[in-house]
């Protein structure tokens, strides 16, 4: 008989409150798959806030680290990388950041919780500045002559 595996209380909370952010989003079709993705990307950010990897452009010239705030741009484009996708695996449509007026997008409201909870700030900004990165990493690979 296979025993199941134990989760962590955070872990627990955390696929709670997944669960939540899917249902209130609309997702009805693969909510399972979606909360995987999302749960496991979010596991691995916060694994490795907790546990850095030294890079070598943070440590000076006597071997230590720098002080001051670590960039989080790499787990931030991975966590947008993962909304972006399950969003459109759930509603076969790319995400839009934008409404006229300023209001609210359905994405907007589904994603800007989820990473404020992770503390990554300004979600607009940076997800505006994802979209232009993937609009180009796109461009690009669809370009390449192969």
């Amino acid at each position: 008989m296979k025993h199941p595996v134990l989760k962590s209380p955070a872990q627990v909370l955390l696929e709670g409150q997944i669960d939540a952010d899917l249902l209130s989003a609309g997702f009805t079709k693969k909510t399972a798959r979606a909360k995987a993705m999302l749960v496991a990307a979010i596991l691995l950010v916060r694994d490795y806030i907790a546990n850095p990897v030294e890079v070598p452009s943070e440590v000076d010239k006597t071997g230590r680290r720098k002080s001051g705030a670590k960039n989080k741009e790499a787990l931030r484009t991975y966590l947008y990388s993962t909304l972006f996708s399950i969003w459109v695996l759930e509603f076969g449509v790319h995400p839009k950041i934008n409404n006229k007026h300023n209001l609210p997008t359905p994405f907007t409201k589904f994603a800007a919780p989820i990473l404020k909870r992770e503390k990554f700030g300004k979600f607009i900004d940076h997800a505006e500045k994802y979209q232009s990165y993937r609009a180009k990493a796109i461009a690009l690979i669809e370009s390449d002559p192969e």
